[in-house]
């Protein structure tokens, strides 16, 4: 049994309130993210003003020293180029209607592909997918970036303090 037309455009329209939470959800996601890397930036240069509030550099006299003293100097300041790169990398955020439909939504009989509701429903619900697979992969380039940046930020951090407190 074929479902009727009001049924087919119940159905969009549960369809596409789902997608619409769904869209809500990554975009407040994205946005929790590039809050959670502002913060990691902030935690790093506040770890490099500790350390080099003083103008002290604390190079350890010994081989191993410096090396320890290099590498988590390196570290900490890869991962601050890795978090900069992720909160500031320009990203195009796909939405569910494109600019140029806007003004056939206000005018359907200017189109002819919104000639009806259920043809606007559908295209509709096919630009939700689209802006989803989109906006997601945007959000999941950005999560691994961040959470590779966090052991090093964490790491170079650790060693520095270890080698300014305890190393001179």
């Amino acid at each position: 049994m074929a479902a009727d037309s009001a049924d087919r455009k119940a159905i969009l329209r549960a369809t596409i309130d789902e997608l619409r939470h769904t869209f809500n959800w990554i975009d407040s996601a994205h946005t929790r993210m590039k809050t959670k890397a502002l913060a990691f930036i902030g935690g790093g240069l506040a770890t490099l003003t500790f350390l080099y509030a003083d103008a002290d550099i604390f190079l350890p006299p010994q081989t191993y020293g410096k090396i320890f003293y290099f590498v988590g100097l390196g570290l900490l300041l890869t991962s601050l180029v890795m978090l900069l790169s992720v909160s500031l990398k320009p990203a195009h955020w796909e939405f569910s209607i494109e600019d140029k439909d806007i003004e056939a939504v206000k005018f359907p009989s200017n189109k002819d592909f919104l000639a009806n509701e259920e043809e606007y429903l559908l295209y509709l619900k096919e630009r939700y997918y689209m802006a989803y697979k989109m906006n997601l992969s945007m959000y999941e380039y950005a999560c691994k970036w961040l959470n590779r940046a966090f052991i090093p930020l964490l790491s170079g951090a650790i060693v520095l303090a270890v080698l300014k407190i305890f190393g001179t």
